[in-house]
């Protein structure tokens, strides 16, 4: 379970004034102590940019890392509250839930593929005429293809400011 992992949750909150504010983290397991028996996730980066309302924006700085998952499936699950989601590409995964519509994705494939649609953005697009804050849910789970413990997970939770205007 994620309560054997030793993450740190944290959220950020914050008021920008300007258009355009980069936010980035991480989060590890600073012992190391599950890399060598279970399916530990090592990393999640995340950086948020802010944007105006009714305007569509590319986060980038994304990325996860299982030492133990070689290139068997993981899954990512991302979710707002006040918009939808896309990925930039999506080669190599397999679909969960890819209508991103409902503020839901999800997708299942090789940490390599996954790191690769990171990379090519994670979209967001805030619902019509929304302006305030909103948080984007990253979740992994290794599904517990390899190593002892069962299926293990990471959740960060990023906050994002969609400025009127």
């Amino acid at each position: 379970s994620s309560a054997d992992m030793k993450w740190s949750q944290q959220t950020f909150v914050f008021t920008a004034t300007g258009s355009t504010t980069t936010l980035s983290f991480a989060s590890s397991d600073a012992t190391g102590a599950n890399d060598a028996w279970g399916p530990a996730l090592d990393w999640v980066r995340i950086s948020q940019t802010v944007t105006k309302q009714n305007t569509s924006t590319a986060i980038t700085g994304l990325s996860v890392s299982d030492l133990d998952a070689g290139s068997d499936a993981i899954q990512l699950k991302l979710a707002v509250g006040h918009g939808a989601l896309a990925l930039g590409s999506t080669g190599g995964l397999t679909a969960v839930d890819s209508n991103g519509s409902d503020g839901t994705l999800s997708y299942t494939g090789p940490q390599s593929s996954i790191n690769a649609a990171l990379a090519s953005g994670v979209i967001f697009t805030p619902s019509l005429n929304y302006s305030g804050a909103d948080t984007l849910t990253a979740t992994i789970n290794d599904l517990g293809e390899n190593g002892s413990g069962g299926s293990l997970s990471a959740v960060q939770l990023v906050g994002i400011s969609v400025l009127a205007g």
